[in-house]
């Protein structure tokens, strides 16, 4: 066995840092645990194991969070106790060598992971890639509507979720529970649910239409289009004509990303000694730039508070007043 350091060992941890460490594990609570059999890697036939997700609430931490990791290629799985509470004493992580190939190359070592029991989940197993998903508050929210196909009937729903941060495949299970218990009192087989509509593979034309249910390709769910990582996804609606020249205008409402590191270039929701404001990222200049020459850069000076709350990613224009 030798030494495992998260910072470098573990994909995008930066997102989940504590003062710039990595957070304290201990009494964390195991919310969701998910568990996928492997596949074949279809780029190079390769056959790659199970993988695990879990998402876990900091409970340590002056300011606790919620965050989800993800370990790939798992061998050697061992659980036991899984309960209503599921506080861990800690996390840990060691290498364990795996011996040389013929020509002498140190083969890619196991990471051991470990849930260290202290109430509920006992969990250990070998994997060989350990990812950060994302993070987000303890009060995320969502709610959705809509309906679940199954066995030709439709079954309609509509979950707020209490304040978790679930993986993806938690809210099918949510949907899968809610909308057999409460709606139709048993547990249907489940076939299917999204928010889709029609996607049409023409262009639109500016002029006369062309019949456009003759080219329709496929549907389209907006949520899997436009967003990436929906626990660490928030809007905001835009105030100001200081961005039109990257097509942001006044009322638009952005999508911003807290998941995505900013890089030079990006356009921003940044907060500058307490002010919000949507610019784009200048780091090389420490500067926040408009895309309208009406306005100046802004300078950000070297002792002011100031913080990139998220990249945007979209910006959505309504181009009828009402909806109705």
């Amino acid at each position: 066995m030798r030494a495992f350091n998260p910072l470098t060992h573990i994909e995008n941890s930066h997102l989940i840092l504590d003062k710039g460490e990595w957070p304290n594990f201990h009494d964390a609570e195991v919310h969701n645990l998910n568990i996928w059999r492997g596949d074949v890697r279809p780029e190079d036939n390769v056959w790659i194991g199970p993988v695990i997700e879990v998402s876990f609430e900091l409970c340590a931490l002056k300011e606790p969070y919620l965050v989800i990791l993800k370990f790939h290629d798992c061998e050697s799985i061992q659980m036991a106790d899984f309960n209503h509470q599921n506080a861990l004493y800690d996390l840990s992580f060691e290498f364990e060598e795996r011996g040389k190939l013929n020509n002498g190359e140190p083969l890619t070592p196991y990471i051991c992971v470990n849930f260290e029991q202290a109430f509920g989940t006992k969990l250990s197993f070998q994997c060989f890639r350990i990812e950060v998903v994302e993070r987000g508050p303890l009060t995320a929210s969502f709610e959705l509507k809509g309906s679940v196909t199954s066995d030709n009937y439709s079954y309609p729903f509509n979950f707020t979720n209490p304040g978790l941060l679930l993986p993806e495949s938690s809210i099918n299970i949510i949907l899968y529970i809610y909308t057999g218990f409460v709606m139709s009192g048993f547990i249907p087989h489940l076939t299917r649910f999204d928010f889709r509509v029609p996607l049409y593979s023409t262009r639109v034309q500016a002029g006369f239409p062309s019949p456009a249910d003759d080219y329709l390709e496929t549907t389209l769910d907006l949520n899997e289009h436009l967003i990436v990582h929906p626990a660490a996804t928030f809007y905001c609606r835009v105030c100001g004509d200081s961005m039109t020249g990257v097509g942001i205008f006044d009322g638009d409402l952005l999508i911003v990303d807290r998941a995505l590191t900013p890089r030079d270039g990006d356009v921003v929701l940044a907060a500058l000694d307490g002010e919000l404001t949507c610019k784009i990222l200048d780091l090389p200049g420490r500067r926040l730039l408009a895309a309208n020459r009406r306005y100046t850069p802004i300078a950000i000076p070297e002792d002011s508070h100031f913080e990139v709350e998220g990249v945007v990613i979209s910006s959505i224009r309504r181009h009828r007043c009402s909806p109705s």
